[in-house]
């Protein structure tokens, strides 16, 4: 299964395949044989053809995952979609904040930006790039090793708060 999100191109491209595809539930007909698959929920039989999965457990888990095809496709492309609304929403949540008071949730607003715009070389905390050149102890180089910069690791030492625990703590 991949790991990297879906550009919006592929999202398109499988919003216009479900909707060309035969609508659902897929259930087998054996009034046209014994691998014919149709929609049987209309006045009309909408078929969707001969599919033999074969015999066995996987067979059958096989004929479970295309015969639920048509509705989880449908079911996880209005989630994603209400995802993006909701991303959307935050976006411009965290923006009218920003303007309001001049200072924003830099790192919630990179957790709901593009992944892809983070460099991979960056402090794992603010996502901000390292810069080596900038070496002062609370600055942007790299901190020793760990995955986070001078400055994020020195916030966190600066804390007086006796219980207190974050992710360079931890």
């Amino acid at each position: 299964m991949p790991d990297t999100p879906l550009t919006d191109q592929q999202l398109t491209d499988i919003e216009q395949r479900a909707r060309a595809a035969t609508s659902g539930p897929w259930e087998p007909y054996p009034d046209y044989g014994p691998y014919f698959h149709a929609n049987t929920s209309g006045e009309y039989l909408r078929g969707v053809g001969d599919i033999n999965f074969g015999v066995g457990e996987q067979a059958e888990a096989d004929e479970t995952f295309v015969r639920h095809a048509r509705q989880d496709v449908d079911a996880l492309l209005a989630y994603v979609a209400r995802l993006q609304q909701q991303r959307k929403f935050l976006l411009d949540q965290l923006a009218k904040r920003d303007a309001e008071s001049g200072r924003g949730d830099k790192a919630l607003r990179e957790f709901l930006t593009d992944p892809d715009t983070v460099p991979a070389e960056a402090c794992g905390k603010c996502k901000q790039p390292f810069d080596d050149a900038d070496a002062r102890f609370d600055g942007k180089a790299q901190k020793a090793g760990t995955p986070y910069c001078r400055r994020c690791v020195d916030l966190c030492h600066d804390n007086e708060i006796a219980d207190h625990r974050c992710v360079i703590c931890a």
